[in-house]
């Protein structure tokens, strides 16, 4: 039973990416990149410090690095993995309250970074061009942010584990 499920959830996976590939809409096939093709090209170097978790806004792919000594952010153009080196200095980003960045997520507009060593601490960046949107938390703005570590976006909240003390909602729009 568990193989027949695995199959037909890969026969549907399949159809949607037929769908997608084939589509005329600008939107679906702007992500073409990110679901047909896999990149041979292995990304180590000074650029990446004990990456940690990855991300993907549509156009870039953003790790974390989750010592550095701070922590930093890497960002790599999606097309061929190279560094985009408009953000930040030569693609790799840091300050805005940056500490062991522990997650990272993207609503669309910015990438979201809980900071799990700068307790209570969620630093956010303009996902254009990298640069520091807000960074709060640790300030007493948002309650219950304590160790941040994974965080996911619903569309409308952002959701924050946090480091075995629960989840807190942060509605996007209120920041």
């Amino acid at each position: 039973m568990r193989n027949l499920f695995r199959i037909c959830l890969l026969t549907f996976s399949m159809l949607v990416l037929a769908a997608a590939v084939a589509s005329a809409d600008p939107v679906l096939k702007q992500y073409r990149a990110a679901m047909m093709q896999w990149y041979p090209k292995i990304i180590t170097g000074n650029r990446l410090s004990n990456p940690y978790v990855i991300a993907f806004d549509g156009s870039h792919i953003w790790v974390t690095n989750y010592t550095d000594p701070a922590g930093s952010l890497s960002v790599f153009n999606a097309s061929d993995g190279s560094p985009a080196t408009s953000f930040g200095t030569n693609g790799v980003i840091t300050g805005n309250g940056l500490s062991d960045p522990d997650g990272i997520a993207f609503d669309g507009n910015h990438v979201w970074v809980p900071n799990y060593n700068n307790p209570g601490s969620v630093s956010v960046f303009n996902a254009s061009d990298g640069t520091p949107a807000k960074s709060f938390g640790n300030n007493g703005n948002i309650t219950g942010l304590n160790n941040p570590m994974g965080i996911a976006f619903d569309g409308t909240n952002m959701w924050v584990t946090n480091g075995g003390y629960g989840v807190t909602r942060i509605p996007v729009l209120q920041y």
